[in-house]
């Protein structure tokens, strides 16, 4: 009986084809015969979006069932954007960052212009790409599964059945939220990508595996050898670095001593016997003068100086108070002793710009899972920001103060959410 080739799965590409070159360089060189398995979003977002297309065609031509890519939720968009006008406006305002628009590319502006010009082999490559992928006790598929059984999910992703409601897309392709769920009662690996903030480059579940899709953000691509538990990640330069060792994904888990976050309890979670990390949270840090955080100039523009000897926790959804402008984590981060790094942050308070840069403190609360929700459905940075300041309005009307530009940090706008909370 033959041995089955070794899987490689590969986390958002966005029109990266260096990082991609490279990584197929290694693998051919240093791994040998595989089956590559691109795990959806060519589109939007990348230095050569037409380039990549073409060269993710070639490969498919090369190598036939060895390359084995499956459709993304900007691909997804991009195909009903060419039908449909209310699509190409959606593609437009939810999905690019800027300068990540697919049509520029073509040299297109408008949704007539792309239909025109979009060349047809491209759209033809992008129609025939599955939504989701069984293979060898696997299943991929862009952005995860819900709990429960696979097959009749799997079954409404190969019929390409589109919910009822028009301007979304299927779930298991769309939704972010999917990124870190997991049921031990499945009798498959489920393999994703999608989720950019992942605290680590991959997470890893009971049945579960899901690449951090960050490549449109800091340039570095993802992937996993599979079974054998080998992760590489391409730097933006195309040097392909492995994990230090395999990982036994079948291995024990162990659940560590909780640390209390406001309404959070964090359970640090170890496979393998070792320890958890000793970590504090960025409250803790902020308070002890164990961390720094500053203004850099922009909206979106944070740093902050980790000065003690423990690495700090930042959270998504975490709020931060003072200032030129309150701001909420967008990003989840792991800041070690010593580090200065920037900090991923939308605006919550859009009618201020001034005050002291450095002077900054945490919030007694964090976003609620509504607002988190709404944030994290958002495809683009900003469609992040104009959702967040559209729900903080809508928070603050709610909560019967005037100024809809002010701060989601104020006590009468987030006590109601502390009392649920509470009960």
């Amino acid at each position: 009986m033959n041995t089955p080739l070794p899987l490689v799965a590969v986390a958002d590409i966005h029109g990266h084809l260096t990082q991609l070159n490279a990584l197929v360089a290694w693998l051919d060189t240093n791994l040998g015969p595989h089956v590559l398995i691109p795990l959806g979003d060519y589109c939007d977002n990348g230095p050569d979006v037409p380039g990549l297309l073409e060269r993710l065609i070639d490969l498919r031509l090369e190598r036939g069932d060895r390359m084995r890519p499956i459709l993304g939720n900007h691909d997804l968009a991009c195909l009903r954007a060419l039908e449909d006008d209310f699509w190409f406006n959606r593609w437009g305002t939810r999905y690019w960052n800027p300068g990540g628009a697919t049509p520029e590319f073509y040299g297109a502006q408008d949704a007539r212009s792309f239909r025109a010009r979009f060349p047809s082999h491209h759209r033809n490559f992008l129609a025939s790409l599955p939504w989701v992928l069984e293979l060898d006790g696997h299943v991929f598929v862009h952005a995860g599964l819900h709990p429960g059984s696979i097959k009749p999910q799997i079954d409404s992703l190969t019929r390409r059945e589109l919910p009822s409601v028009r301007e979304l897309l299927p779930p298991p392709i769309r939704d972010k939220s999917l990124a870190t769920v997991c049921d031990p009662n499945w009798d498959r690996f489920v393999v994703s990508a999608h989720h950019g903030t992942l605290p680590n480059p991959w997470f890893l579940g009971p049945n579960r595996i899901c690449l951090r899709a960050e490549i449109e953000h800091t340039g570095r691509l993802h992937a996993a050898i599979l079974p054998a538990g080998r992760f590489l990640t391409v730097d933006p330069q195309g040097h392909v670095n492995e994990s230090a060792a395999p990982i036994n994904l079948a291995g024990a888990w162990r659940i560590g001593s909780p640390e209390v976050l406001g309404q959070r309890r964090l359970f640090p979670l170890s496979m393998h016997n070792q320890s958890g990390p000793k970590f504090t949270t960025l409250g803790a840090a902020l308070h002890s003068g164990q961390a720094a955080v500053r203004d850099q100039g922009g909206v979106r523009d944070l740093r902050i100086e980790n000065r003690g000897p423990l690495p700090i926790l930042c959270l998504e959804g975490e709020l931060l108070k003072g200032g030129r402008q309150d701001r909420v984590l967008d990003r989840p981060a792991w800041i070690g002793p010593g580090e200065d790094l920037a900090l991923a942050v939308s605006c919550v308070e859009q009618g201020r710009w001034h005050g002291q840069a450095t002077d900054f403190r945490a919030a007694s609360v964090m976003v609620d899972p509504a607002l988190r929700s709404a944030r994290l459905s958002a495809e683009s940075e900003s469609a992040r920001q104009q959702t967040t300041w559209e729900r903080v309005a809508e928070r603050r009307r709610a909560s019967g103060l005037t100024d809809p530009a002010g701060s989601l940090v104020e006590d009468r706008c987030l006590r109601p959410r502390r009392l649920s909370a509470k009960a």
